[in-house]
C-alpha cells in the first residue's frame, strides 16, 4: 500500500508573531526528540508487519526541521529508509528557514523539495513579522544549492495583518520574485480567512 509520512519537528530558533503551530525554542531537546522518533518508527514497523506500506512522499514539517543538526537529519532519514520501503521517485520535502540553509546542505540527504518560509521579500516587513532572515538570504539559500537540482517552494502568506490588502503590489511581486531565482524556485501565495 502506498502512503505518505509526515514528521513534525517542533523546534524553532525564535517564534514568529503570526505562527499558530506548536513549536519550542529549546535546542537541548533535539537529540532526545530525534531518538524518540526513531524508536517510534521501529514500533510502527513492528505493528504494521502484516500490512506493509511503501512511502511515496516524506515530509518533514514544523516548526523548523532545518534547526536540527546534520547528524540528527542523517539519523532521521536513515531510520525512515531502514524502517519503510521508499519509492525511488518519492517526493521528499523538508521545511526550512532561509537563514538555516547552508551551501550543499542537502547533498547527503534524500531531500528533493525544500519548503521555505520566505513570507515576503521586503526586509522591513520581515522584521515586523519577527523573521530572522532577510530577502537576500532567500536568494543565497536557493543559489547556494542550485547544483542539487531540487525544487524550492517559497511560501509568501498575504493574510498576516491583511498584508495582501494593504500592500497589493508588493504581494503580487512576491509571487514573481522566485521566478527570477531560476527554474527550481516556485512561489506559493497563501491567504487565510481567519483574520
Amino acid at each position: 500500500m502506498k502512503a505518505g509520512l509526515y514528521i513534525h519537528i517542533p523546534f524553532c530558533a525564535s517564534r514568529c508573531i503570526y505562527c499558530g503551530f506548536y513549536s519550542t525554542v529549546r535546542p537541548e531537546l533535539h537529540d532526545r526528540y530525534v531518538d524518540a522518533l526513531c524508536r517510534e518508527m521501529l514500533l510502527l514497523r513492528d505493528r504494521m508487519a502484516d500490512d506493509p506500506i511503501s512511502l511515496s512522499t516524506i515530509y518533514l514539517g514544523g516548526g523548523t526541521p532545518s534547526q536540527l543538526s546534520a547528524a540528527n537529519l542523517h539519523k532521521l532519514f536513515a531510520y525512515i529508509y531502514k524502517v519503510f520501503p521508499v519509492d525511488p521517485h518519492a517526493e521528499v520535502t523538508m521545511e526550512c528557514n532561509p537563514d538555516d540553509i547552508r551551501r550543499h546542505m542537502f547533498s547527503h540527504l534524500p531531500v528533493n523539495r525544500v519548503s521555505m518560509g520566505a513570507q515576503t521579500f521586503n526586509d522591513d516587513r520581515l522584521r515586523f513579522l519577527h523573521r530572522r532572515h532577510t530577502a537576500n538570504e532567500v536568494r543565497r539559500a536557493v543559489e547556494g544549492n542550485k547544483a542539487q537540482k531540487m525544487l524550492f517552494i517559497l511560501h509568501c502568506y498575504g493574510s498576516h495583518f491583511s498584508y495582501h490588502q494593504r500592500y497589493p503590489r508588493e504581494f503580487a511581486q512576491a509571487g514573481r520574485h522566485p521566478l527570477r531565482l531560476g527554474a527550481q524556485a516556485r512561489a506559493s501565495l497563501g491567504l487565510r480567512t481567519d483574520d
